[in-house]
């Protein structure tokens, strides 16, 4: 039985869900990167229509949807990265300890929007 020689390397890349994230091939990695756009758009539209309905009426009403507009555009940019960061993981495979290190970025890198986008939005 051969094993799966793309994330059999490291403990963290073995679990179901940098399966998920990590495609098999570089057509795979970019649908996931469109997918992770899209989920990041999803959560920063969902946070602002959250908190249009909770404030509406208030002064900083107007400012959601800017801020929504800017997240939106900030999308484009994190998942070109983000796909940047699974190619060079697939490209130097031949490499293992630096190939894991990026593909370790990357999933480090797919919770960076959402968390940010959730301190500024709680916590400010």
């Amino acid at each position: 039985m051969k094993n799966n020689t793309e994330t059999s390397s490291h403990p963290i890349l073995d679990t179901r869900f940098a399966k998920l994230v990590i495609g098999k091939s570089y057509l795979g990695d970019f649908v996931r990167s469109v997918c992770v756009c899209i989920f990041y758009g999803v959560i920063i539209l969902l946070v602002t229509m959250i908190f249009s309905a909770k404030y509406a009426g208030t002064p900083s009403y107007g400012a959601f949807g800017y801020v929504a507009v800017l997240g939106i555009m900030a999308t484009i940019p994190v998942g070109i990265i983000y796909f940047s960061l699974l190619v060079l993981g697939r490209a130097l495979r031949r490499i293992k300890t630096l190939s894991n290190l990026l593909r370790i970025i990357a999933l480090i890198w797919f919770f960076i929007i959402p968390l940010t986008v959730l301190y500024v939005l709680f916590f400010n």
